[in-house]
C-alpha cells in the first residue's frame, strides 16, 4: 500500500502511456532543474510523509509535459485517461495494477491542479483495491517548482 500511494502522488514529476487526450502543444514548463514535494493525506498511517525529488527537465520535455506524466504512469504500472494540461489546469484519470508480497492492488484515482511555466500544484485522490475486497482511500498534494537552470550532471531521471 505505501508503494502505491507513493507511486500514485509521484506521478506529476515522474515523467503516460495509455493517455487518450495529448496535452497541446501550447502547454509547457520552464527547462531546468525541478522538485517536488509530495505529501500524503490518507491513507492515515501515513498522513504527513513528505517525499522530495528533483529532476533536470530538458528544453525538449518542457515544451511537451505531459511526456512526464505519461513515463511517471509507465513506471508506476499505471495508465493514464482523459489526460488534458492546458489553460494552466492539469486534470488526469489513472488506473494502477501492483502485484508483490503476495498481494495484488488495483487503484484508480483522480489529478486536478493547476500549472505555470514555473509550478505544478495537485490534489491527487483515489482508492485502492485489495485483492481481498479491502478498499482503501488515498490522498496526496504535489507541488512542483522550477528551482533553476540544469548543471553538468544533473539526472534527467527523477532522484
Amino acid at each position: 500500500m505505501r508503494a502505491l500511494a507513493i507511486a500514485m502522488a509521484a506521478l506529476p514529476l515522474l515523467g503516460g502511456c495509455g493517455s487518450q487526450n495529448a496535452a497541446p502543444a501550447a502547454a509547457h514548463i520552464k527547462a531546468g532543474w525541478w522538485e517536488q514535494t509530495l505529501e500524503i493525506v490518507e491513507p492515515k498511517n501515513m498522513r504527513g510523509e513528505r517525499r522530495q525529488r528533483g529532476r533536470c527537465v530538458t528544453p525538449e520535455r518542457a515544451a511537451r509535459p505531459a511526456i512526464m506524466f505519461e513515463d511517471a504512469a509507465r513506471e508506476s504500472y499505471c495508465t493514464l485517461r482523459d489526460f488534458t494540461m492546458a489553460g494552466g489546469r492539469i486534470h488526469a484519470v489513472s488506473a494502477c495494477h501492483q502485484e508483490g508480497g503476495g498481494v495484488s492492488v488495483t487503484s484508480t484515482s483522480t489529478m486536478d491542479g493547476s500549472y505555470t511555466d514555473t509550478a505544478i500544484d495537485l490534489a491527487i485522490r483515489g482508492e485502492a483495491t485489495f485483492d481481498n475486497g479491502e478498499r482503501r482511500p488515498m490522498e496526496s498534494r504535489s507541488i512542483g517548482r522550477w528551482v533553476r537552470d540544469c548543471r553538468p550532471g544533473d539526472p534527467e531521471r527523477p532522484r
